[in-house]
């Protein structure tokens, strides 16, 4: 593949990151990952109390959670966290031994993350307005909110960070390859890497009907995810509720309503001093 448009320092050699070259160049790409809080519940699980059951999990809603209330929490707190409160990836339905049924022997905990998305800025209207739409979701009881926090890619990736591996589950060989690294006697080896496996096409519970994330474009840290203001990029809340969260940070991070357009959010950065992250949206 030749790429005609790379600078001349580039074809005569000289070192350059060619994805931050091409994030400048495509508006599908992003320099930020992002958490967005929800309004709803999580599963909370819990091990079962028979000791005849030891390894046995059972798990239902947790109490009712608001997405503004969990990004004021986050902010306030002396130590701020991101939690990874419930287990995410194929390994959650086919590896945790739930109630009487033993399965790979995956504890919940291993698959516990935080998760957040690659969505450019530009694009987070239609990733959050897509989980509200009771068209498409009618028995989707989290749904995401435009509040929550972006963080730079490099950062991330330096604090564990990683893309989500999707794969067709249509696919047999595909399928089994990634599902067979939930075998017990790989857990030593494979156990970092099942928080991430992720597969579309016919759900594994109901495989008449399918299921595809990949538009969530997502990234997972497994554990919970310790930060500072000083490692926020941005927070995302709507502009009523701006000077309300960025007394609340006291200024170390700028706070955008993610329904502006894409000059209505540069020039809001320039005009307030952040003119480096302006360049970077």
């Amino acid at each position: 593949m030749r790429f005609s448009c790379l600078p001349q320092d580039v074809k005569k050699g000289m070192s350059i990151n060619l994805l931050d070259f091409f994030r400048k160049k495509r508006s599908d790409l992003s320099n930020f990952l992002i958490h967005l809080t929800k309004n709803g519940s999580y599963e909370a699980w819990r091990e079962m109390d028979s000791s005849n059951y030891a390894g046995r999990y059972l798990y239902g809603p947790s109490e009712t959670i608001m997405a503004e209330d969990s990004l004021r929490k986050i902010l306030t707190s002396p130590s701020p966290t991101l939690l990874a409160r419930s287990p995410f990836g194929v390994f959650k339905v086919i590896g945790i031994n739930v109630s009487k049924n033993r399965k790979l022997d995956i504890p919940p905990e291993w698959l516990m993350s935080v998760c957040f998305s690659e969505t450019p800025l530009r694009e987070l209207p239609s990733f959050y307005r897509a989980t509200q739409d009771p068209k498409n979701w009618s028995l989707k009881t989290n749904r995401y909110q435009k509040f929550g926090l972006a963080f730079d890619v490099e950062h991330m990736r330096s604090s564990g960070g990683h893309p989500v591996f999707y794969y067709d589950r249509r696919q047999t060989a595909i399928q089994k390859t990634i599902e067979s690294l939930g075998n017990p006697n790989m857990h030593s080896l494979t156990r970092h890497i099942l928080a991430l496996c992720e597969p579309y096409g016919p759900k594994i519970l109901e495989p008449t009907k399918e299921v595809d994330f990949r538009w969530e474009r997502e990234w997972r840290v497994v554990g919970n995810f310790k930060f500072s203001w000083q490692n926020v990029a941005f927070g995302i809340c709507p502009e009523e509720k701006i000077p309300e969260f960025e007394i609340l940070v006291k200024g170390s991070f700028p706070f955008l309503d993610p329904d502006w357009e894409i000059d209505r959010l540069k020039s809001d950065l320039e005009k307030r001093g952040w003119t480096q992250l302006a360049g970077k949206i």
